[in-house]
């Protein structure tokens, strides 16, 4: 009957992502159904990372363009041997154009991932190989299914912008794998010599290799080794050929997960109860704070309303998670409140500002992201949590957490702010493993 029901979806990854999770369900009470699982193939989800061509005052070879053939062949005897692939990447010159390459002709579904605007990132990290890799970066984008700007507007100067990228790419992988009952594995391209660098390849094979385990590699230094290229001295990054814009003399960008929360029907309490409101509400929110393994940056409150703001994603769904609890415990209708479960919560995650704030008399926190973060919380049902697909994917990429995250879907956000693809933050269920959805 499935082989049937397979034949029946040529082409259709999620109607076979179904089959087999109706076996992982069958498979409880008979293990032998299991065996099914081979059959119902899904397509391989693989996130990319790699090096840059190497720029011409390089120090010492990293990936010199004399390697280009070399790299270009290996990365399509790799993908050959994927199944129905669905890849995820940047797209700068060199190592990830390379691999886009190799995955169209191998007729992968193409998601790319671009840290800022579009012409930025062509002068940052395209055209600093030559005028070739422009068109072959123009040709890359027009054959994908998709791609992603991590943060909208320019480079600003913040490596950071790469560093957020990396993490969309490896934490869409993983996401979209979990959607097709499978596993995302990572390709990467780079030279175990070089030094590490902020949104670098090495960072995203060393977080990859933590959270995930194995990372496949196509090792630079031995390629050149085979090639006969010899080490002139310590490797370096090529520095982005960017004009340096001027961003009213703020801080540095870096990355964040925002919380904002509040609770429906509070501007209906009367004076008669706010008081008892306000405290229970205090109360709980402190307490969970606490209970924290790391004191948050920053924690506000305005009325039934509530910002905070984590170093870490985990921090983020681990409070958002014991506040939706918690108020959901409480009895609510006795202060004037309709609802059991009053409190809606949304989480994002991306680069802000800090800077200090002469009005509270502490850093503050501010930016697009955070504005963002702001218009999820609107449209979040009572007693749920929103994620943006921003926040759902930096969570994933950093290995299984305290929750799950379940798609919801295309959302339109408060205050004419567009549409944003969301997420339902979720505990994982005890009778199966934890898996991002």
């Amino acid at each position: 009957r499935y082989l049937a029901a397979l034949a029946a979806a040529p082409g259709d990854p999620g109607a076979i992502a179904s089959m087999r999770r109706q076996i992982s369900l069958i498979a409880r009470a008979m293990p032998q159904a299991k065996a099914l699982l081979a059959i119902l193939r899904v397509p391989d989800v693989v996130a990319f990372a790699g090096h840059r061509i190497d720029a011409a005052d390089a120090a010492r070879p990293r990936f010199p363009a004399e390697l280009v053939p070399a790299v270009a062949a290996e990365l399509r005897a790799r993908v050959a041997r994927l199944h129905a692939p669905i890849v995820y990447s940047s797209a700068a010159c060199g190592a990830d154009l390379l691999f886009l390459e190799a995955a169209r002709d191998a007729g992968a579904e193409i998601n790319v991932v671009l840290p800022f605007d579009r012409d930025d990132f062509v002068r940052a990290s395209v055209a600093t190989g030559g005028s070739e890799w422009v068109g072959r970066f123009e040709r890359a984008i027009a054959g994908a299914a998709r791609v992603t700007h991590a943060t909208e507007g320019p480079h600003l100067g913040d490596d950071v912008a790469f560093e957020h990228a990396a993490l969309l790419v490896e934490g869409l992988a993983v996401l979209r794998a979990g959607q097709l009952e499978t596993e995302a594995s990572m390709l990467c391209v780079l030279d175990p010599d070089a030094p590490g660098a902020i949104g670098g390849a090495r960072q995203s094979f060393e977080r990859w290799r933590g959270a995930n385990g194995t990372v496949e590699l196509v090792d630079l230094r031995a390629l050149r080794a085979s090639a006969g290229s010899a080490p002139r001295g310590a490797a370096t990054r090529a520095a982005p050929t960017l004009t340096r814009r001027d961003d009213g003399g703020h801080a540095r960008r870096t990355l964040r997960t925002m919380l904002f929360a509040d609770v429906v029907g509070y501007s209906r309490v009367p004076d008669a109860t706010v008081s008892a409101f306000q405290s229970r509400f205090w109360a709980i929110a402190a307490r969970e704070l606490a209970a924290l393994p790391a004191r948050p940056p920053l924690a506000n409150t305005w009325g039934d309303a509530l910002y905070v703001v984590f170093d870490s994603p985990r921090d983020g769904a681990d409070f958002a998670w014991r506040l939706a609890t918690a108020m959901g415990a409480e009895d609510w209708t006795g202060l004037g409140l309709h609802d059991p479960c009053p409190i809606r919560i949304a989480l994002h995650a991306g680069p802000v500002f800090r800077g200090h704030d002469p009005v509270l008399g502490r850093d503050n926190y501010f930016g697009a992201s955070v504005t963002h973060t702001a218009r999820i919380e609107p449209v979040t049902p009572p007693g749920q949590v929103y994620a943006s697909e921003a926040y759902a994917a930096t969570l994933a990429a950093q290995g299984r957490g305290v929750c799950t995250l379940e798609y919801v879907g295309r959302t339109r956000l408060a205050k004419n702010y567009g549409e944003s693809r969301v997420y339902r933050l979720e505990r994982p269920s005890p009778d199966g493993p934890e898996r991002a959805r």
